[in-house]
């Protein structure tokens, strides 16, 4: 006798393309299901905690983002960080951080967020505080503005000499201090300001520029609060004598 096995073969292949199946009333699980989708994340490839202070280059590993259009990064204070996260490897990223001095240990918020699908995860910094030696700083403030002279080294023009015609007064333990400077090749005097911890400006012919000292020599930037043909000399790095 022919038994015929077709149908029932049929039934099995067909079956088998679900999940799950009703067969004499009951369900049956084949244990295939579909995966969900993993939950966004963000972590830190490196020590947990820093100084305050410090100027940090980390590198974050990331997973279950969409990565096609790169990450914006938002922090909180005191961390300053780049806009943009720079791409390393795949799910690794690198983001330039800047932690302000503070004298009390704390951690700042860093947020990710993925520009392609608008999802966002957010880690913590942990900093430590940053003890200043405030004698020593403000020491260093009336040390360097009480330079006799400075040389001038501008980015785009010849060099030129400022000389010191007087410091303001100002009481020992100010964190702001100025003076009044003489180019002897103009009749107008330049103005110059230090303020803690390292700052400096210089305001000469209508041009400002800011920027940090550290020991005799200064570096400034036009300020970014003027059109840029207010300072036509460009960059300037300052050398005291």
């Amino acid at each position: 006798m022919r038994i015929f096995l077709f149908p029932a073969a049929v039934m099995v292949l067909t079956t088998t393309c679900f999940a799950q199946i009703s067969f004499g009333g009951k369900q049956i699980d084949f244990g295939v299901k579909r995966k969900k989708p993993g939950t966004p994340q963000v972590m830190l490839a490196g020590p947990a905690s820093y100084e305050s202070g410090s100027k940090l280059s980390l590198q974050f590993k990331v997973s279950n983002f969409d990565e096609s259009k790169g990450f914006h990064v938002y922090t909180q204070l005191p961390c300053i960080a780049s806009e943009m996260a720079e791409k390393v490897s795949d799910e690794t990223y690198k983001i330039d951080i800047t932690i302000n001095p503070v004298e009390m240990d704390g951690e700042c918020q860093i947020t990710m967020l993925g520009l392609a699908k608008s999802e966002s995860v957010t880690t913590r910094l942990a900093y430590k505080a940053k003890h200043i030696d405030t004698a020593k700083m403000l020491a260093s403030l009336s040390e360097f503005i009480h330079h006799k002279s400075w040389q001038v080294k501008p980015a785009n023009a010849k060099g030129y000499t400022l000389n010191l015609q007087m410091v303001q007064d100002a009481p020992p333990d100010a964190e702001v201090r100025s003076a009044m400077l003489k180019d002897p090749q103009l009749p107008v005097p330049s103005m110059m300001a230090v303020q803690a911890p390292n700052k400096v400006s210089l305001t000469r012919m209508g041009c400002i520029m800011e920027g940090t000292f550290s020991g005799s020599t200064a570096t400034l930037k036009p300020s970014a609060m003027l059109p840029a043909e207010s300072c036509p000399d460009g960059p300037v790095v300052l050398q005291a004598n």
